[in-house]
């Protein structure tokens, strides 16, 4: 499937990681390379918090081949609204 890169806004293939109910998409983005982002994140960047779209877009591009970036919402209790971890590709 296809549509915009929630961080670059460009057109990128993605698949919902099975297993978890459509709530995270795979996408393989041109500029972004790989990475997962879980429905509410991807929610978030469209809203109100569109400045971390750049600085996650760089660091999903400058990651190995080996890594994809997991973008998610942390718990609330950690006070931070967005948070990008590598994972090794073959986790997911």
């Amino acid at each position: 499937m296809k549509e915009k890169c929630p961080l670059c806004d460009l057109e990128a293939n993605y698949n919902f990681v099975e297993g978890d109910g459509n709530k995270r998409k795979k996408f393989n983005c041109p500029k972004c390379k790989m990475f997962v982002i879980t429905d509410t994140a991807e929610g978030t960047l469209n809203t109100s918090m569109s400045e971390y779209k750049d600085e996650f877009s760089k660091a999903c591009s400058e990651l190995s081949d080996r890594y994809l970036m997991h973008i998610y919402v942390p718990p609330i209790e950690t006070n931070i609204p967005l948070k990008a971890v590598p994972e090794e590709r073959s986790h997911w």
